[in-house]
């Protein structure tokens, strides 16, 4: 197993924590669902595209169900696997990116209750915005074009007018904050 990113969750509604991983190794997302006792020792994998390696997770259709989002390194995508309520993930789509990506984050960017995706390329000196059509689909990647090409991308109201902002560290050391005009 080679894990390059993990984020916890409650995907099955026990009000116990849950995580799930990216596994680069073979290609999957592994889910591990608490037993209750805190030993993690079953693990449900998920073939994803080629080349997992960042992720993120947060309800993305209003649902109530906590769903996930992960890149997809070598296939230059993202992949998005929604809850069905159970911690199962058997619907998933996946969303092109247009060169390597390390780094996903999850905000509701344009104030409409639903969550959408930010996704940086570490190829080109842009970043992906996944605007949710508020049913869990998203449309293609918006184009924000950023000084230099990025590895790293988070979220935040960093001037603290209410809207969310992002913060973004590029493959040239520098750090970037672009604020939210909308």
């Amino acid at each position: 197993m080679r894990c390059e990113s993990v984020s916890v969750s409650e995907f099955n509604n026990d009000s116990y924590p849950d995580f799930v991983t990216t596994d680069y190794s073979d290609n999957t997302i592994s889910l591990y669902i608490n037993p209750k006792n805190g030993i993690f020792k079953n693990k449900k994998k998920i073939y994803t595209s080629i080349g997992p390696w960042g992720i993120a997770t947060a309800d993305l259709n209003n649902d109530n169900f906590i769903d996930i989002v992960n890149t997809n390194f070598v296939s230059f995508t993202i992949s998005v696997f929604l809850n069905d309520g159970h911690g199962n993930f058997n619907k998933w789509d996946t969303y092109y990116i247009g060169g390597t990506t390390m780094s996903v984050a999850l905000a509701d960017l344009n104030n409409d209750t639903f969550i959408d995706i930010i996704a940086e390329n570490n190829d080109a000196d842009f970043i992906c915005i996944f605007l949710n059509k508020q049913n869990g689909i998203f449309e293609t990647c918006q184009q924000v074009i950023t000084d230099w090409n990025v590895n790293a991308v988070t979220t935040g109201d960093f001037n603290g007018d209410g809207k969310i902002d992002l913060a973004l560290c590029t493959v040239q050391n520098t750090m970037n904050v672009l604020l939210n005009l909308c």
